[in-house]
C-alpha cells in the first residue's frame, strides 16, 4: 500500500513542514514517484518510522533505519531488474 504526503504526515503526526523537513535530513524515505506529479511512501516505512519513534529510538537511529529501508529498495529494485532479464 503506498500512503500520499498527507496521509503520510498524519500517520507520523507531522506537519506538512515538519515532514519535509525530516525527509531532508534522514528522518523519512524519500518519496517515490507514482505518477508525472504524484509521489507517495511505502505504508511499511511509514509504520517502521512511526514504531521507531514509539519504541523512543534516537534520531540517529532512526536515521540508520531510513538508510536500511533505502537500501531495501535499492536490493528489490535490483532483484526485479535482474528478474525481468531473464
Amino acid at each position: 500500500m503506498l500512503y500520499r504526503p498527507p496521509r503520510s504526515q498524519a500517520e507520523l503526526g507531522l506537519s506538512r513542514t515538519q515532514f519535509y523537513e525530516n525527509m531532508s535530513v534522514g528522518l523519512i524515505t524519500r518519496s517515490i514517484k507514482v505518477g508525472a506529479r504524484a509521489a507517495a511512501h511505502p505504508a511499511s516505512e511509514i509504520e517502521a518510522i512511526k514504531q521507531a519513534r514509539i519504541a523512543g529510538l534516537s534520531d540517529a537511529e532512526i536515521r540508520r533505519l531510513v538508510e536500511r529501508l533505502h537500501q531495501g529498495r535499492a536490493e528489490l529494485a535490483h532483484k526485479l531488474r535482474t528478474e525481468a532479464g531473464k
